[in-house]
């Protein structure tokens, strides 16, 4: 089932999203009529009158209509439906309900799916953001499938609805994808150029002296995939001629990072394999790791600086504050709304495929490596 997120749809728009799941699966078929509106206002638990708002949406959107002569609403027959998109946007995303806490683009999905639709609708757009379950192939909600092709626009933040494309764009729905770079080439796509942020991270890092720069991830997520964070790690060290030097985590999360340090930290005293410098996945395995430092006596940043990815709200307020890297999200939002715009509006569909850089965020987490240990 399609789950909408209640905070974002308002009475009349859950009504009008079951109605017109019922239409697109068939179950209201061409030219039958609908339940009354009493009979719906008890089956959604709605007062009559958010009921009458959504039956007069649909008649503008053309699925539905009262036909003169007869009591009663009536759907449309399917030529007359199938020219008439309804102007509007849907966003599909992997619901929070249904994420385990963990890796940051959860959370950033959800950020990019708010701010998109909070821009669209101050723009006068109409927007349903649909939280859903993950989907795979041969595995499809039909009935999702349906509802959204009936969109002239659909965002999907979650390159996992790739393989709907192609039906999306046959149903004539105009589909961009936003997030990182896993959404496939050939698709209109925002992506953050995570590549790029880690390069700069490194280069930093580099600025300030340290040559033995170590990058702490949890590597087994990315066996088979393209991990765009791994690839710009390699590519910066190897532009400053120094070596890689990976710190493989069991789990990408804070208690991983936290672990692993323990587990190597007794080793590094005195040692030249110690790293000056630790580039995190993210901000919480860049937490996890300065506690365990810390627990272990080093001090951070004056022996060892770490740094995090992403700029997640708690990264400020870290002892000391992380410096990071962080997703331009305020550039996302614009360049999305602004695909949106003409799509809504222009009868050609507009081409997008654009890196949006990541920013450099300085704080109190990184420093100096003192002259005697630049070697």
């Amino acid at each position: 089932m399609v789950t909408g997120s209640s905070r974002n749809l308002r009475k009349y728009e859950i009504v009008k999203e079951g109605l017109l799941a019922g239409i697109t699966s068939g179950r209201f078929g061409a030219g039958e009529r609908l339940p009354t509106v009493h009979a719906l206002a008890e089956q959604y638990n709605v007062s009559v009158a958010p009921v009458v708002q959504a039956i007069t949406s649909l008649c503008k959107d053309g699925l539905v209509t009262r036909i003169t002569g007869q009591q009663g609403v009536f759907v449309a027959g399917r030529g007359e439906a199938a020219d008439r998109k309804v102007k509007a946007v849907a966003i599909v995303y992997e619901g929070a309900k249904y994420q385990p806490d963990g890796g940051a683009s959860k959370l950033f999905a959800q950020i990019i799916v708010e701010n998109i639709a909070e821009a669209a609708r101050r723009r006068g757009a109409d927007v349903r953001i649909f939280a859903h379950r993950p989907v795979a192939i041969g595995k499809e909600d039909q009935e999702l499938l349906e509802i959204i092709s009936q969109f002239q626009v659909v965002v999907f933040p979650d390159a996992s609805y790739h393989h709907w494309t192609k039906y999306l764009e046959a149903q004539g729905s105009r589909v961009l994808f936003v997030g990182t770079n896993n959404a496939y080439p050939g698709v209109n796509r925002l992506w953050i150029d995570l590549s790029g942020g880690v390069d700069a991270a490194v280069d930093h890092l580099a600025q300030l002296g340290h040559r033995r720069i170590a990058y702490m991830d949890s590597f087994e997520h990315y066996v088979g995939l393209p991990n765009d964070k791994m690839a710009g790690y390699c590519r910066a060290m190897g532009r400053h001629k120094l070596p890689a030097m990976l710190l493989p985590l069991e789990d990408s999360n804070q208690i991983g990072a936290y672990r692993a340090i323990v587990r190597v930290a007794p080793t590094w005293a005195g040692s030249n394999e110690m790293p000056t410098a630790i580039l995190a996945g993210n901000d919480n395995q860049a937490v996890g790791a300065v506690l365990a430092l810390q627990e272990a006596g080093f001090r951070v940043p004056s022996d060892i600086s770490v740094m995090g990815m992403d700029d997640r709200v708690d990264a400020a307020e870290a002892s000391p504050p992380l410096t990071t890297i962080a997703i331009d999200h305020p550039a996302i939002t614009d360049l999305a709304l602004g695909w949106i715009v003409q799509s809504l509006e222009q009868d050609t569909i507009p081409t997008l495929d654009k890196a949006v850089p990541m920013r450099l965020v300085v704080r109190q987490s990184t420093a100096e490596v003192e002259q005697g240990e630049r070697h």
